[in-house]
């Protein structure tokens, strides 16, 4: 093929010239003209408009005039367009679609361009393509069931109009629908039919027209049929030994375990009245927690069961034995005075004080079960208790939460706060409504629904010339030596206060240590001095003495405080108004003087979270009033034996209300009274520090007082 062929443009410029050139040879033998270069004067591209996809290419052609209309051959044009980004050409007119857009083809020569001619760029159609979600299917089942169907999503990945169909590999896959055309949904079902245990595998295959195939893999995965629940128990039989009208023994725990398949549901009985079991129901592995109460049972053995009742499998059956020992001889042990034994017709028929336990969204329950409480000593019932009611042993002794209590009859009070608390005051016992479970005393007695449930305490008397002490326990509760360590400490401090203050009484001092629960007393604490030589002192209980470092860190401080009102009793006569407050003052003085009353006790924040160094006037508590004023001699460094030996020795008859601190009778008497104390020592900025009213001087103050 010939160049002329391949470009028509050229061919037309050839084409021009040849026609000059035979009108220049027509004229004979004459002379040729002189030679004319003919001079530009259009250029036209064809064609005008033109339109192709990405990738393809349109060439052009131009025919070349001059000036005066001829077609020139042989002219050499410059081609270009406006947007390279959409195409370009090269330099003999051939353009290539870069971009969807619109460009425009010029050809030049010289100062000559062509006509504006567009060039529309349009992309290539984008073939369909199938998209599916999810990209894999996995089905697991028991033999004999069907899993639930699962659904695949087709889309159009691509362009144009997507046709699809679906098929499966495997007997047990079927799929509806089979085809359809675009976005579509296949369902994709699983018939397990005789399938055995094991893992199978299949696909499903996406197929669609013009695009390639998706394949979607399968999982199926078969269990065997479940094995159903069955009950372990552990140990398979209970013994508990007691002896009559003694304490309860521990309680002892049954083990429950799943020893089968699937879930385990249970709940528990027992038959006999004796008996006591919690919880009621349980779920899968867990522990029952078997009682037993003595209570008025005779000497003898008795025999009772616990069964397990699990759902949908057999029950399991624990044979119980409690065996119950003759009661030996037990000489009452003394009382705190606000308690008497129940061994007589009289006590024994006091009321019950009966409660009601509900949530705290049904104040006005009527619960179905009951137990009731006696408490005794050595295994001798008693006429009172100070009741609290906690949630389990294991979470310390937390209260019930959502709980609260509601009287119904009986000499006593509840509290519906932090923890549940019964007071019962005079009563044998204490009856206990309740569909909520619980622990019974600081020392997590089980109750005994629709029995008696015994809170027993046993004693530990120690004797000697000086003091006598009963230290009272729960026998669940091992104190170790704290029987005999306080028995000890107390003489040291009885000894020490009367060495201090010079007293010495002719009473024999006998010293209680109480827990909790027989501190119900209408005064409130437990801690107490009677002023014939008793004193009681509260303990509280194991939380309370661990959380403050033993026993005797909590004991010591209120036998030191107990004696010292022993010892002012001695001399309560040289006050003939009400001496309440400064007797608490002197009682934490005179400890903490000899060393028994840690700091933190005596001051300077009081009961009320007051500040003593702010002034005693706006104390309000009377062990706070009291300390505040000791508490401003101790910061005077003033707070001396020999200034306690003075308080202890009054040299006179006082009349004032020492609980009075803004009155200045109350001011003076305290200025006189300080003054002689401390042998003259100038009290004057001690009851400063008071802020109390006072006389300017010690004379004054003892003027104003008729001394």
């Amino acid at each position: 093929m010939t160049r002329d062929s391949a470009h028509p443009v050229s061919a037309l410029i050839v084409l021009g010239f040849a026609g000059l050139v035979f009108q220049a040879c027509s004229g004979g033998g004459s002379a040729p003209p002189p030679q004319v270069v003919p001079t530009v004067g259009s250029i036209t591209v064809m064609p005008s408009a033109a339109s192709i996809e990405v990738g393809q290419t349109q060439q052009y052609a131009a025919v070349v005039k001059d000036t005066n209309g001829n077609i020139l051959s042989g002219v050499t044009l410059g081609w270009s367009v406006s947007h390279q980004d959409v195409a370009t050409i090269d330099s003999q007119g051939l353009a290539l679609g870069v971009a969807a857009g619109t460009t425009v083809v010029t050809a030049t020569s010289g100062s000559v361009a062509s006509q504006f001619v567009t060039l529309t760029v349009t992309a290539a159609p984008v073939p369909p393509a199938i998209g599916v979600s999810p990209t894999s299917l996995s089905f697991t089942a028991q033999a004999g069931a069907n899993p639930a169907a699962q659904a695949l999503t087709i889309s159009n990945a691509g362009g144009g109009a997507l046709s699809w169909s679906a098929s499966d590999s495997v007997a047990w896959l079927s799929l509806s629908p089979t085809s359809g055309t675009g976005t579509g949904v296949v369902t994709a079902s699983v018939a397990t039919g005789t399938l055995t245990a094991g893992s199978y595998s299949g696909t499903i295959t996406l197929s669609a027209t013009g695009t390639p195939s998706v394949t979607i893999p399968v999982a199926l995965t078969i269990t065997a049929a479940p094995v159903p629940p069955a009950i372990g128990v552990s140990p398979t039989s209970l013994s508990f030994t007691a002896q009559q009208g003694g304490a309860n023994p521990a309680a002892q725990t049954l083990t429950i375990s799943n020893t089968g398949g699937g879930t385990l549901s249970w709940s528990v009985s027992h038959d006999a009245t004796w008996l006591g079991h919690i919880p009621n129901t349980g779920t899968g592995t867990g522990t029952v927690t078997i009682s037993v109460t003595t209570g008025t049972l005779t000497a003898g053995t008795y025999s009772g069961k616990v069964t397990l009742w699990p759902t949908g499998a057999n029950s399991f059956t624990v044979p119980v034995t409690f065996t119950v020992t003759p009661a030996s001889v037990v000489q009452l042990a003394p009382l705190p005075p606000w308690l008497t034994y129940c061994n007589n017709m009289l006590c024994a028929n006091l009321p019950q004080v009966v409660v009601v336990v509900c949530p705290s969204g049904n104040s006005s329950c009527t619960p179905a079960r009951s137990t009731t409480v006696v408490p005794q000593v050595n295994g001798v019932p008693v006429s009172g208790i100070a009741l609290p009611l906690v949630h389990d042993t294991s979470l310390n002794g937390l209260p019930l939460p959502n709980t609260i209590l509601r009287l119904i009859s009986g000499d006593g009070v509840v509290f519906s706060g932090t923890p549940l608390f019964v007071d019962a005051y005079t009563a044998s016992s204490v009856q206990l409504q309740s569909d909520l479970d619980f622990l019974v005393s600081y020392y997590g007695v089980l109750p005994v629904w629709s029995g008696t449930t015994v809170v027993n305490f046993t004693t530990t008397q120690l004797t000697s010339p000086l003091a006598d002490t009963v230290f009272y326990q729960h026998p669940s509760f091992n104190t170790g030596s704290a029987a005999s360590d306080l028995h000890t400490r107390a003489q040291t401090i009885i000894t020490t206060e009367r060495t201090i203050t010079g007293i010495t009484t002719s009473e024999h001092v006998t010293a209680y240590f109480l827990p909790t629960e027989l501190t119900a007393s209408r005064d409130g604490e437990g801690n107490f001095s009677y002023g014939n030589g008793t004193i009681t002192v509260n303990y509280g209980h194991p939380l309370y003495f661990e959380a403050l470092g033993g026993i005797l860190n909590v004991v010591l401080p209120e036998v030191a405080h107990e004696y010292a009102h022993e010892l002012f009793d001695e001399i309560k006569g040289a006050f003939l108004d009400n001496v309440r407050c400064l007797n608490e003052g002197i009682a934490d003085a005179l400890g903490f003087t000899a060393g028994f009353i840690p700091e933190q006790n005596f001051g300077p924040v009081g009961l009320r979270g007051l500040n003593f160094e702010d002034g005693c006037p706006p104390q309000t508590e009377i062990h706070d009033i009291g300390n505040c004023y000791f508490w401003a001699v101790k910061k005077a460094g003033l707070l001396t034996p020999t200034f306690m030996f003075g308080i202890y020795h009054p040299q006179h008859t006082y009349t004032f209300d020492s609980c009075a601190q803004t009155s200045l009778q109350t001011g003076n008497s305290i200025l006189v009274y300080f003054t002689e104390s401390a042998n003259g020592a100038n009290m004057l900025p001690v009851l400063d520090a008071m802020k109390i009213p006072h006389a300017e001087s010690y004379a004054a103050a003892k003027q104003a007082l008729g001394l």
